[in-house]
């Protein structure tokens, strides 16, 4: 009889590795670059040009990464965004303060370009599957000129502070011409914003749309569509919660404290504080709640911002029928 050998063991069968989110840490000069999970030989440290962004792109495809984040910068971060975006891949831009507040839940308190990079690439997993709207030409060159706009609104406002404490007659005349400046470089910039919502047949409609709503004049409509791109494409407590209206809680334990608004766009809301009161007055829906609201016992202030937030999303809703009747799919059911 024939010594039989036992057969060798087989082998565990090593599971995949899933697939790496990517994070990358922009500057003006360069880009860190890092996955997770982590890979070996995966930090990258490129030059923010043509050619570094080619070359990123190539090593994220080796890698197989299914998606990229880049903390938002100013405007330093668009050249390798509009590369990984053209190239395929899910690009989220993401807020500054949540990757840190998000860094410190990890306990990493130090921070360098790499290990931005691979905190960003961590954070990319607890984002939802489903990718955000991307800005088209049209509205990336808004958000330019709406930017732009902002600088040019911030200096007057500086001048005219300065105007106030100056006695000097010959600072006086200077500080006035810079006003005029500043003032006729604000019509030029308010003109070009003008020209490219006349000029986008998609937010063209949508303002011809909002102007139709009482209380909402050519300016808060130019308003909205700048500062609120979301608008029509959101749900509507995505889009009050995006205009900074939308009530939180604050409980804790049997403790039942007062709702509060927080977060959002302020400058928009304040902006809006105006068309609300005069639709207050002219708007018969938004009077009708302000009132009930009012001799329900609410504060002047609590109701224009009840209100404000019942505007927004009446206007979400007209804008994504607009947008519905030009054949656009919204991202977002309400």
């Amino acid at each position: 009889m024939k010594n039989s050998r036992p057969a060798p063991a087989s082998q565990p069968v090593q599971p995949p590795l899933p697939r790496p989110d990517a994070g990358i840490d922009v500057s003006k000069a360069h880009l860190d670059a890092d996955v997770w999970p982590q890979r070996p030989s995966a930090a990258i440290h490129i030059a923010n040009d043509d050619a570094g962004c080619a070359a990123l792109v190539e090593h994220f495809r080796r890698l197989n990464v299914r998606r990229v984040v880049i903390e938002a910068t100013g405007g330093y971060e668009w050249r390798v965004v509009d590369a990984l975006r053209d190239a395929g891949f899910d690009v989220r831009i993401v807020n500054p303060k949540r990757v840190r507040d998000y860094a410190r839940s990890l306990g990493i308190l130090a921070k360098t370009d790499a290990l931005d990079a691979a905190v960003l690439a961590r954070y990319a997993g607890q984002l939802d599957e489903e990718a955000p709207e991307i800005p088209d030409d049209h509205q990336r060159g808004r958000d330019r000129l709406v930017t732009r706009r902002r600088q040019l609104i911030g200096m007057r406002t500086m001048e005219h502070n300065h105007r106030e404490h100056t006695r000097d007659p010959k600072l006086i005349k200077q500080i006035e011409r810079a006003v005029e400046l500043f003032d006729r470089q604000i019509a030029e910039v308010e003109k070009l914003i003008d020209e490219s919502i006349n000029d986008d047949p998609i937010a063209k409609a949508i303002d011809a749309r909002l102007q139709t709503v009482d209380g909402i004049g050519a300016v808060t409509s130019r308003m909205l569509i700048t500062e609120l791109p979301q608008l029509g494409r959101a749900t509507r407590r995505e889009i009050a919660s995006l205009a900074g209206v939308a009530p939180f809680n604050d409980d804790s334990g049997p403790r039942r404290g007062k709702k509060r608004i927080q977060g959002g766009r302020g400058r928009l809301r304040s902006a809006l504080f105006m068309p609300i009161l005069t639709a207050t007055q002219k708007n018969p829906v938004i009077s009708a709640y302000y009132y009930r609201l009012r001799d329900a016992g609410k504060g002047h202030f609590t109701a224009m911002i009840a209100c404000m937030r019942k505007m927004i999303i009446h206007l979400n809703t007209l804008v994504r029928e607009t947008l519905q009747k030009l054949t656009l799919t919204p991202s977002r059911t309400p």
